[in-house]
C-alpha cells in the first residue's frame, strides 16, 4: 500500500470533521425538537388557562349586575 500523500490526510481530515460536524446537527435538531413539544404544551396549558379566565371573567362580570340589581 502507498504512503498516504498529504491530499489523502486532508480528505480524511475533512470527512472525519464532516461527520462530526452531522452529529452536532443532529443533537441540535433532536433538542430543537424538544423545545418545540415543549413550547405546544405550554402553549396548550395557556390556552387552557385563558378559556378558564374568561369562564370566570363572565362569572364575576354576571354577579357585578347582580349585586347592581340589588
Amino acid at each position: 500500500m502507498p504512503p498516504k500523500t498529504r491530499t489523502d490526510s486532508t480528505a480524511s481530515d475533512i470527512d472525519a470533521t464532516m461527520k462530526e460536524i452531522l452529529q452536532q446537527l443532529k443533537r441540535i435538531n433532536n433538542r430543537i425538537e424538544i423545545i418545540e413539544e415543549k413550547v405546544d404544551s405550554i402553549e396548550s396549558s395557556l390556552n387552557y388557562h385563558t378559556e378558564q379566565w374568561k369562564e370566570v371573567k363572565e362569572d364575576m362580570d354576571q354577579i357585578n349586575k347582580e349585586c347592581w340589581l340589588c
